[in-house]
């Protein structure tokens, strides 16, 4: 179940706000909640549009039991409507009701316009004049449960001059009514809809809300969860896009990285050489923490193959879980610890700021040898 505030990413202040207001039967007839979407405009709308209806409100949050609020579970309340951007002339929002929920659910509400663009298959969107006319037919008639009608419109920067419409019902809406506008691009909306509005602007969700947050989505990336939140400006959007382009890159790198020296050590092959030298010279102009990054993932990759050798379990992507396979199948566990060993030590170095390209190739030979057990008869000496 979504669509409480306790749902919403950090934005404690607005929570605070909505909910005194609902409270205290003083909620503005329409609203206009601005600002990235990552921010959580849509949840948070969501979420005042379930708490209105709620028929046992709990002094936080909706009280999740009510008639009203299992509507609600799957987005069928028969007083709340949504109008969102569609595709091509003549389409409505409620032609694509089901993708909508999908995505809602999926999501928590957590999505862009490109994220609703791809589910279609689609480059362009935009709010036509015949969801503006469903709007207002939506509002002619009483509540079929005797509440409020409750009308979300997501990207409301998308309607264009069609707005004006709408602009006597935001003004003198009927009993009953509320409005909840989100918006991405507030200046992209005609002054004359702001003006009828009540206008909250979200603001960057807070680092140290962000990181627990991604923290318990992916436990097993803190590091990179750190080293991420601080540039992407509060947009849980952009942080967890970030950090998925970021693991993309890390399997590549890890997939790469144990071909070179599996392959090195089957025997000398100079494209192969090639291959890892231009590698670790691409490796080497990383900076420190990317660097570090890559052994920490590299860890995480020998520990999940050596679950796979024992325990047929392995949680890595399809390409790395080959590879994974592979290590589980071929080596023993005195490899996988030197490999270990190995790691920690060069990661040490690095961090030391020694040379990257001299300390890569360094680990990249001795890993060869780890493997082709080189490594063990050069102890003995």
């Amino acid at each position: 179940m979504i669509m409480y505030f306790k749902d919403i990413i950090g934005q404690a202040d607005e929570i605070k706000f909505f909910l005194q207001q609902i409270q205290t039967g003083k909620l503005h007839h329409a609203n206009l909640i601005s600002g990235k979407l990552g921010f959580g405009g849509l949840t948070l709308g969501l979420a005042i549009a379930r708490y209105v209806q709620c028929e046992d409100m709990q002094p936080e949050d909706s009280c999740g039991a009510c008639n009203s609020c299992r509507k609600f579970n799957k987005l069928i309340h028969p007083d709340v409507f949504f109008t969102y951007p569609t595709f091509k002339s003549k389409e409505v929002s409620k032609d694509f009701i089901e993708s909508w929920r999908n995505i809602v659910f999926s999501t928590k509400g957590y999505f862009n316009l490109s994220t609703w663009l791809d589910l279609h298959k689609e480059k362009n969107a935009k709010i036509r004049v015949e969801d503006c006319d469903q709007i207002l037919k939506n509002f002619v008639l009483t509540s079929y449960e005797g509440n409020s009608k409750i009308q979300i419109i997501w990207m409301t920067e998308l309607i264009g001059q069609e707005i004006n419409k709408l602009l006597k019902i935001f003004e003198e809406p009927p009993d009953k009514s509320i409005f909840i506008l989100i918006a991405e691009n507030i200046e992209s909306i005609l002054p004359t809809v702001i003006s009828r509005c009540q206008t909250i602007r979200l603001k960057q969700i807070e680092n140290e809300v962000l990181i627990t947050h991604l923290g318990t989505e992916f436990p097993d990336r803190i590091e990179d969860i750190k080293r991420i939140v601080p540039i992407c400006h509060g947009d849980y959007l952009e942080a967890k896009s970030l950090l998925q382009d970021a693991q993309e890159n890390l399997n590549a790198a890890v997939f790469k990285w144990c071909r070179y020296i599996v392959n090195n050590a089957k025997g000398k092959n100079i494209e192969n050489i090639r291959g890892l030298v231009k590698f670790i010279e691409g490796m080497s102009g990383l900076t420190k923490e990317e660097i570090k990054a890559f052994f920490q993932f590299y860890l995480h990759f020998l520990h999940e193959s050596f679950l796979l050798k024992y325990s047929k379990h392995c949680n890595l992507a399809d390409d790395l879980m080959k590879v994974a396979q592979y290590f589980a199948d071929q080596f023993e566990i005195d490899q996988f610890e030197a490999l270990q060993k190995l790691t920690d030590t060069t990661h040490y170095e690095i961090e030391r700021n020694g040379s990257a390209k001299l300390v890569l190739m360094n680990y990249a030979i001795k890993s060869s040898k780890v493997l082709n057990r080189l490594y063990f008869e050069e102890l003995k000496h």
